[in-house]
């Protein structure tokens, strides 16, 4: 049977019944799952469930063990793609970017314990939640029977709160030292009584616009906080944008970032068009982009931010030279899956979509191949759009 990931083959329901009776007659894994205080599973070689502790048992959500005896990791969450072709958990095209499977053979194929994250969207009560778990399988033998201790930490409230953290204190320090900045300038401009009124002004203004930046970033933040699955996550506050001067600042801005470095970031400045949205949560968005792609690009290669305002839409765009490894793409916009190591990682594409489309109204995609590069994009619908004054 084909699979695109981990081998398809399930235990005959005999061994099933057989590897289940010897784990629930076994004095070491019984005492070994009522002991355990986290989340705790004993799986086969064929990756089904043996035996589940109590703890499990209530995470998921079934009355009784038997609902889950035999089934795949995913398929008792449940995953929503555990029961995909080819042949269901571990074998569809989601699998090979999946932290559960990897950690389960890994684990079989090196006989020592592994450990990763899984983010995995769930469906529960007919609505789909997105979960985040640390997981770890450890092979164990007993009486020359080999098994998978399969443990589960739901980590999925403190994955978020990182990630919030992460995303706020990177952004928090954009606007700090550009507002830092502004402020010294203005003072050296002040205190030269000849000094060019006009250029005054300008930095007060330039203080001014960057003050109500950074009240609006920590309202969106708290707003993110709070985000539901049903509701909204933040109000839009929208206002004139003009997009030429939208895509300058951007570029302005992360020609400093650390990652810009050795790289070039280049703007494409769209005709004179402003466009009605909320300002900070559509910089956001592009930040988000324009992070990506240059932390994915290499020494010597660029980035270019561009708009095209075409048949009543304006379609802002990040591309990159690199693609995108396509078993990565099927996740992009999962909430707390990525590619990344550490904690509070997973958040950037998946505010993305959650903001350009929930909030702002708009559409937001990707698309990416080694022909052609990777090209993030937001379009905001035509009704939002009017002439420049």
């Amino acid at each position: 049977m084909d699979t695109c990931f981990a081998p398809p083959e399930r235990a005959t329901d005999q061994q099933l019944a057989a590897d289940i009776a010897f784990i629930s007659g076994s004095p070491l894994m019984t005492t070994l799952l009522g002991c355990a205080s986290g989340l705790l599973a004993v799986l086969n070689q064929e990756r089904q469930i043996l035996a589940v502790n109590d703890a499990l048992l209530a995470t998921l959500g079934l009355p009784d063990a038997s609902q889950a005896l035999g089934l795949r990791p995913g398929e008792a969450v449940p995953c929503i793609h555990a029961y995909e072709p080819p042949a269901g958990c571990g074998t569809t095209p989601f699998c090979p970017s999946c932290g559960a499977v990897i950690a389960i053979m890994a684990a079989l194929e090196t006989s020592c314990p592994q450990e990763r994250l899984c983010a995995m969207t769930a469906r529960r009560n007919r609505q789909e939640i997105e979960l985040c778990f640390r997981v770890r399988a450890a092979p164990v033998e007993v009486d020359g029977r080999r098994f998978l201790l399969f443990f589960l930490q739901d980590v999925t409230d403190e994955q978020w709160r990182a990630a919030l953290e992460r995303s706020f204190f990177h952004d928090l320090g954009n606007t700090l030292n550009a507002l830092f900045a502004g402020a010294q300038l203005l003072q050296v401009a002040a205190a030269n009584p000849s000094g060019d009124r006009q250029q005054l002004l300008g930095l007060v203004s330039q203080i001014d616009r960057l003050a109500t930046r950074l009240s609006q970033e920590v309202a969106v933040q708290r707003a993110l906080s709070r985000t539901s699955a049903t509701e909204p996550p933040v109000r839009p506050a929208p206002a004139e944008v003009p997009l030429a001067e939208l895509l300058l600042e951007l570029a302005a801005d992360f020609r400093k970032h650390p990652a810009a470095a050795g790289k070039q970031l280049l703007a494409s400045l769209p005709p004179a068009v402003t466009i009605r949205t909320d300002p900070t949560l559509l910089r956001r968005i592009l930040a988000n982009m324009i992070v990506n792609a240059l932390e994915a690009s290499f020494p010597g290669q660029e980035v270019r931010l561009s708009c095209l305002v075409a048949d009543g839409e304006a379609e802002l765009s990040v591309w990159s030279q690199e693609p995108i490894p396509e078993p990565i793409q099927r996740r992009i916009f999962q909430r707390h899956f990525s590619t990344k190591p550490g904690a509070g990682r997973g958040l950037g594409t998946y505010a993305m979509k959650l903001l350009g489309e929930r909030v702002l109204g708009g559409r937001v995609w990707f698309v990416s191949s080694p022909e052609t590069g990777t090209r993030f994009a937001i379009a905001l619908p035509a009704g939002h759009q009017s002439p420049a004054p």
